[in-house]
């Protein structure tokens, strides 16, 4: 018996606590549609209609509007600019009153020193008038939720890593130096697990606390919960690392029901080494595949039972990359993406960093179909091809994240003789060419793409493959034609070192045309406070709709003393 299974049978404390579910249905504001402007009844103008100041709600992504209005005016809807060279168009309709709460809508779509928003009245008999605009500016900015740790202590919380599901409606953080209020004799693990669910009013509830307080008679309390986590595409299936002072690391696998209540299903666990650092679960939870020391496992779940599928280690002519340790899955689960070294036979040297890609058949068997090499000619090795890994649903699109690219922008295939901007790091988007084919289909570098921004880690992927999100330090803050969330004069220094003080966010959008742009930059409000290396304590992640992005840290300036989960 491991000693992680002498602790789980010694356990005194209830793991799981249910809080609750988002109770009651908001008004939800209608999708965002085409402006309908009618040009008959616009000609015969009605009274006036004037817009007050909106103003942001509390821990949401709502608007408050209020507005004064002539009382020929029996109807109103509101209308939104989301940049300065859009149009305005409808997100509400057929409202009576003299004010409306309304949803922003997926902050990435704006840009927030040019967003703005009105109010149109209309007369019973369809004649109809315009307000003013008011600009969107402090009520974005103010729009971020901050939601902190169950336990607050000042300046020990951890708050991250973070998962998001793909509507980006359920959230999973770990707050790794938590533990219960009472501390027991013989208590071995610090670390909980906290699950948020997104209310239909748009504030955010926390609907499950896990807190698994060890003992055994080791004593040794350094054993940490939630060192890793995933959470799968529909949010009801969650893995939670525990890594042992031992170095071994287990999975506890949870599950959440339709009625919104979540409950243990298993531990996983191969005994022995790190197991479980880098882990994603396919769309409906039913597989997962994780790293290991020596490679990668995929789990299959039977009901409630999960068992061991395939295991991919080191052979002869393909060696895991020890240096990173990222796993990228179908939403389908058929289809897996992992770093490696290609070796072509004994005792000749290793012949380049690259991608192994392996499928499962409608047997049942997985099989290692295509590799992809990294641009850098052979023997020039780093810790960044792939730093970061994700396919899409059907397993149709890969994008691996090179934070170490030296390209310089405007560049549109990946040149290991361009020195130009070092660090700027870069995305690769392969798409599927064949049975055991991939092509490169894009070369991704941001708008400005400076040296140090780091871009290529931390990548989320829509279900449909157009929509790429990844993290850097935000050196392309401003850049002409990228929507921002911060205001016009925010600026970002380059960092001195290989870490970022204050992180980014980058949204990059295929268009119908099959080109790609650099369509949203993110910053955080403040940089995050400096850990022991000199880097920031961050983590981030962004949901595969890009609808919400959450970010965590203890960030300087902002009241913040036990780190929290901001989302936006």
């Amino acid at each position: 018996m491991t000693t992680l299974q002498r602790m789980v049978l010694s356990v005194k404390v209830a793991a799981l606590l249910f809080l609750s579910a988002c109770s009651g249905a908001g008004e939800e504001a209608e999708p965002l549609l085409p402006a309908q402007a009618d040009e008959a009844a616009s000609a015969a103008k009605a009274g006036s209609v004037q817009l007050d100041t909106p103003a942001a709600v509390p821990q949401s992504d709502r608007i408050s509007l209020r507005w004064t209005a002539s009382q020929d005016l029996v109807t109103f809807s509101v209308w939104l600019k989301a940049t300065d060279a859009a149009p305005f168009r409808r997100i509400a309709n057929g409202l009576r009153g003299p004010g409306a709460t309304v949803a922003r809508g997926p902050a990435w779509k704006l840009d927030f020193p040019t967003a703005r928003i009105r109010v149109q009245g209309c007369t019973a008999h369809g004649r109809c008038t315009d307000s003013n605009a008011q600009s969107l500016l402090e009520v974005l900015l103010a729009g971020t939720v901050k939601l902190e740790p169950q336990t607050q202590r000042p300046d020990r919380d951890k708050f991250g890593p973070v998962a998001v599901s793909d509507d980006g409606r359920t959230m999973a953080v770990s707050d790794q130096l938590d533990y219960p209020p009472v501390w027991e004799e013989g208590m071995t693990a610090v670390g909980s697990v906290s699950v948020f669910q997104l209310c239909d009013d748009g504030h955010w509830q926390r609907e499950l606390y896990f807190l698994r307080p060890y003992t055994s008679l080791v004593g040794d309390r350094s054993n940490v919960v939630g060192t890793a986590l995933a959470l799968s595409g529909d949010g009801n299936t969650l893995a939670i690392q525990v890594r042992e002072s031992s170095g071994v690391s287990s999975l506890y696998m949870l599950a959440r029901n339709a009625q919104h209540v979540w409950s243990e299903q298993a531990l996983l666990e191969n005994g022995s080494g790190e197991f479980g650092g880098s882990t994603v679960l396919s769309f409906d939870g039913s597989r997962l595949a994780t790293s290991e020391v020596d490679g990668f496992v995929v789990f299959a779940r039977d009901g409630t039972q999960w068992r061991r599928e395939v295991r991919f280690s080191s052979t002869g002519d393909w060696a895991h990359n020890i240096y990173s340790s990222t796993v990228a899955f179908s939403g389908n689960g058929k289809v897996l993406a992992v770093p490696g070294y290609s070796q072509p036979g004994r005792g000749e040297p290793k012949n380049g960093e690259g991608v192994f890609v392996f499928e499962r058949s409608e047997a049942g068997e997985w099989v290692r179909t295509a590799e992809i090499r990294s641009p850098r000619p052979p023997g020039r090795y780093s810790q960044s091809f792939p730093r970061d890994l994700v396919l899409d649903h059907e397993g149709h699109t890969l994008v691996v994240g090179d934070v170490e690219d030296n390209t310089g922008a405007g560049a549109s295939r990946p040149d290991p003789q361009d020195q130009s901007a070092p660090l700027s790091g870069a995305i690769h988007v392969y798409r599927k060419a064949g049975p055991a084919a991939w092509r490169l289909d894009a070369f991704l570098k941001s708008r400005t793409a400076l040296a140090s921004d780091l871009l290529g880690d931390d990548l989320s992927l829509s279900r449909d493959g157009r929509l790429i999100s990844s993290s850097a330090c935000g050196l392309a803050v401003g850049a002409p034609g990228v929507r921002r969330n911060h205001a016009p004069d925010a600026t970002v220094t380059r960092p001195p070192t290989y870490w970022c003080d204050r992180r980014a966010n980058y949204v990059f959008e295929r268009r119908e045309s099959g080109t790609w742009a650099h369509a949203a930059t993110a910053l955080t409000p403040a940089p995050a406070r400096p850990n022991e290396g000199g880097g920031g304590e961050f983590t981030q992640a962004r949901s595969g709709n890009g609808q919400t992005w959450v970010y965590t840290g203890i960030l300087l300036g902002q009241q913040d003393r036990y780190g929290s989960a901001y989302v936006q």
